[in-house]
């Protein structure tokens, strides 16, 4: 062979290779991911106010494997429901519930809010492999669930509302997340070959209702108007008032209304956890007269918090419903205490201590950050050892479980 033969078939090899590279981006390079909140959208009926999550990536045939959600609010102007409408076998993973916080610091030093920062720490993964994967567009959004809130003060301007809510991410994302000890928002893609693992993305956000100052130091930013929509749900004529309070026998709710009783068949008193999903607890028949008022008494609430509202049935089939009332429970139950020492940890020398003694067939758990259960074992002293010395640095989940309520803690291995 010629060396100029030689040098064409080189070439055409290099040319090859290059081509097949370059078919092939997402193997090739590591794709940056954003996400967004969008799509605003007002419930009169359960009072509650939801956003999309979408995502959008610069390469494409990507697919999303798991995300840390993290983002930070007003609790002053919302309050947390749950993440829902899951596209593509998307669900939530642990921590579920999402980890919930608030600091009354935060919110004006951090991010200029008006009242607490309350911050949410959840994750949500590819659960499901049996619908069809969704592939990330390049140019369009593409939403994989959505998030709901409660509008928590009255006194805002529903006719234009426009809550900030903050991604946990800093201005520069190579600095993580707003907490000490955290990524921020952590997003992985799905690796095709061979089992569906995960593969790392670079992540970055469209930040909602609120901008970055860019300077680095608190307050990061501000609240900034820019998506607004009319969430005035005035009460039906007929609804007068509608209250309650959490006392020693129970949860009390007490309404009042101007509906004839001509009209009325009773009210359906229905209760819920996560203001999502409700049953019916209670039923009271009509009283006569001109103005009524009702007191109902809910002897076995569930939960640290219950949600509440009444439906009003008429004669002729039609629903009315009260606001959303959101109590407390006197009668709750702590589930055990625990510590985990130290934290940050060695891995050699992690132990959890309970006080009081753990209930019978208390499980601890420990996760990943993106929900992967990584061991689990049976608390039967007041102590135990953490199994961690085969781990990787970083920040996991600690879930103790005693059939009640789960209590979770982060901990940090070096």
């Amino acid at each position: 062979m010629t060396r100029k033969k030689a040098m064409r078939n080189h070439f055409r090899f290099l040319t090859v290779l290059i081509f097949f590279a370059l078919s092939l981006p997402s193997m090739a390079q590591t794709p940056t991911i954003l996400v967004q909140f969008a799509n605003p959208e007002n419930s009169c009926a359960t009072l509650e106010y939801c956003l999309d999550v979408e995502f959008k990536s610069d390469l494409p045939d990507i697919e999303v494997f798991a995300m840390n959600v993290r983002f930070f609010y007003d609790d002053d102007v919302l309050e947390f429901v749950n993440f829902r409408d899951f596209q593509g076998g998307y669900g939530p993973v642990a921590p579920n519930p999402p980890l919930v916080n608030t600091s009354e610091m935060a919110g004006p030093e951090l991010f200029n809010f008006g009242g607490a920062a309350e911050f949410i720490n959840g994750a949500i993964q590819r659960t499901n492999t049996g619908p069809p994967p969704i592939i990330l567009d390049t140019d369009q959004w593409t939403k994989l669930y959505r998030i709901c809130f409660l509008v928590e003060n009255p006194e805002q301007n529903l006719d234009t509302f426009c809550p900030s809510i903050v991604w946990d991410l800093e201005a520069d994302p190579a600095l993580g997340g707003f907490l000490s000890g955290d990524d921020g928002v952590v997003i992985t893609m799905v690796d095709p070959d061979p089992d569906n693992e995960s593969l790392p993305t670079f992540e970055n956000v469209v930040q909602y209702n609120w901008e970055y100052i860019g300077d680095g130091a608190p307050p990061y930013g501000q609240p900034f108007d820019s998506i607004c929509i009319d969430v005035n749900c005035a009460l039906p004529i007929a609804w007068a008032s509608f209250s309650g309070r959490s006392i020693s026998k129970g949860n009390l709710l007490e309404w009042e209304t101007t509906a004839s009783n001509d009209l009325v068949d009773g009210f359906e008193i229905e209760r819920s956890n996560d203001a999502f999903v409700w049953e019916p607890i209670g039923f009271t028949e009509p009283q006569e007269g001109a103005f009524f008022s009702y007191q109902f008494l809910d002897e076995r609430p569930k939960g640290l918090i219950n949600y509440y509202r009444v439906v009003q049935l008429n004669l002729d089939g039609e629903k009315q419903y009260s606001g959303i009332l959101k109590l407390g429970n006197k009668l709750y139950t702590f589930p055990s205490a625990f510590t985990i020492y130290p934290n940050p940890v060695a891995k050699s020398e992690g132990h959890i201590y309970f006080q009081p003694q753990p209930a019978p067939g208390t499980i601890v758990r420990l996760f990943n950050p993106i929900g992967q259960l990584l061991h689990e074992a049976v608390a039967t002293n007041s102590g135990m050892d953490l199994a961690i010395s085969h781990l990787a640095s970083g920040m996991y989940l600690i879930v103790v479980d005693d059939g009640k309520s789960p209590a979770i803690s982060r901990v940090v291995i070096y």
